[in-house]
């Protein structure tokens, strides 16, 4: 009760509430009756003995370990909860726990600026302090009418058996497409900070808004005519504006492929762009997505005669140029663009077939399983880690190269009918990993707009941001999961 007290009295004068006296006292009853409490409970302390800041990050859990550092009788301590809201990994709560304790103990606001400074080795001999690490029990409410639960990370933990079924991919889909339906404003494209609604800029923001119209549109697509389609359907003209306008505003010829894709307008000066990154031999990274807009969308008014032609030429050069290991790191562009183009031109034969698959396995490889995750990544059990990450961690990426892989399943040159049950397995836990990422009820105790955050894609279960391009390759991986699985159970 007393620490529920002191959580209200250091949050009430942050409160949006105006006015004085009686006014607002009664807006703080009102706004009491839906307050969420979110409650902590620290375990045994463990002694960190580490040389750097830097490791933390390599040996501790964010979200999962608190920081506390002790200075004679006072403390400083990050708790789990706090680091997750403020996306803080555990060097960031260490230093910010040294931070504390030193300001506390020396009466100095700001003599914690100084000591932050020294490396953990030299710590305890040089300031006085010792760190150590723990771990909690986080219980909080979801809604304000309901009683606490446990968490796991900040977040019900979601089992196998809730995405086991395709009627559950879909409820997933809904809420994916709702959220990017929804996303208005400072929302629209920028990345979102769940705890504080604060907004960051992504470094091509026209192409996220042009990616979330092509998730969008095979979602209506998919989905047909009914209530949550329509729904979506009646919102569709902002992200149409919207990318209408933030094309023109930069020269990019991914922008260009990427508005291509989601149906707008070819302007002279943006085919040309494209006609030229054709006859460039780098970036090769630019060139998937090249590929398949021109593969996929060669008939579109304004691209030259040669337009698939050369679809089909920078899918080749790909290809060439790559090794199934980093192959990866083209999908779901480059992999489309290779069964696009094979469609159109009616043929049987898949010269890549052998790459793509050597590719998949390499990517399974890299899946997140239960033993490889512990008692410390159950969160992230059907994750994948994409190799080459500063982080062995799976992420939001996941959904990138899940994507395609989904679309392998119902490839019968890409999966045999032997092959498909293994591969449903692993596209399973993958959607399992895709699910826990996506913010429900259960992270409203850290939403600053729970309503507007809903349905959204985390960039990982420790970073509580969520971005337009990552929720829709999110919706574009559970689309194809879900098309590969009644396709092969068609076959």
């Amino acid at each position: 009760a007393e620490a529920a007290k002191a959580a209200w009295e250091n949050a009430e004068p942050r409160l949006p509430v105006r006015g004085t006296g009686e006014p607002r006292a009664a807006m703080l009853r009102m706004l009491r009756q839906d307050l969420l409490i979110s409650l902590e409970l620290s375990g045994p302390l463990m002694r960190i003995n580490a040389n750097a800041y830097g490791d933390f990050d390599a040996t501790l859990q964010p979200g999962l370990d608190g920081l506390l550092a002790a200075l004679g009788d006072h403390v400083g301590a990050v708790f789990p909860g706090t680091a997750a809201s403020g996306n803080i990994m555990p060097s960031e709560a260490a230093r910010r726990s040294v931070g504390i304790v030193a300001a506390i103990a020396r009466g100095d606001a700001g003599g914690g600026a100084t000591v932050v400074l020294t490396e953990p080795a030299e710590l305890e001999k040089k300031q006085g302090i010792t760190l150590y690490r723990f771990r909690t029990t986080h219980v909080a409410q979801w809604r304000a009418d309901k009683g606490p639960e446990l968490l796991y990370r900040g977040q019900k933990l979601v089992l196998q058996s809730d995405v086991d079924q395709v009627a559950e991919l879909w409820h997933t889909a809904d809420r994916l497409a709702g959220h990017l339906a929804n996303r208005t404003g400072g929302w629209m494209e920028q990345t979102v900070s769940l705890a504080t609604g604060a907004t960051e800029t992504p470094d091509e923001p026209a192409f996220s808004v042009a990616v979330a119209k092509v998730a969008l549109d095979r979602y209506l697509a998919a989905r047909g005519n009914d209530a949550i389609a329509d729904s979506v359907r009646a919102r569709l003209p902002r992200w149409e504006s919207a990318l209408a306008t933030r094309a023109q505003l930069v020269e990019s010829p991914t922008v260009d492929a990427g508005a291509l894709l989601a149906g707008s307008p070819i302007t002279t000066a943006a085919a040309a762009r494209l006609h030229a990154s054709v006859a460039a031999a780098d970036p090769l990274s630019e060139h998937s997505i090249i590929a398949f807009a021109l593969v996929s969308t060669s008939s579109a008014p304004g691209l030259w005669p040669e337009a698939a032609a050369d679809g089909r030429s920078l899918t080749r050069r790909v290809f060439s140029r790559c090794t199934p290991g980093t192959l990866g790191s083209h999908m779901p562009w480059i992999g489309w663009a290779e069964l696009d183009a094979r469609s159109r031109d009616k043929v049987e034969d898949l010269p890549s077939a052998p790459a793509l698959r050597e590719m998949r396995n390499l990517i399974w490889k890299h899946q997140f399983q239960a033993v490889d995750a512990g008692p410390d990544g159950q969160d992230m059990v059907g994750g994948i880690v994409v190799p080459g990450s500063n982080r062995p961690l799976p992420t939001w990426q996941t959904a990138r190269l899940v994507a395609f892989l989904g679309t392998m399943l119902g490839e019968p040159a890409l999966t045999s009918k032997q092959e498909r049950g293994a591969e449903v397995v692993k596209l399973l836990g993958a959607a399992r990993y895709l699910r826990q990422l996506q913010v429900d009820d259960s992270l409203g105790w850290l939403c600053n707009d729970a309503t507007m955050a809903k349905g959204g894609l985390r960039n990982a279960t420790w970073d509580q941001r969520t971005q337009a391009d990552g929720t829709a390759m999110g919706l574009l991986a559970v689309l194809e999961i879900i098309k590969g699985i009644e396709k092969a159970s068609a076959d």
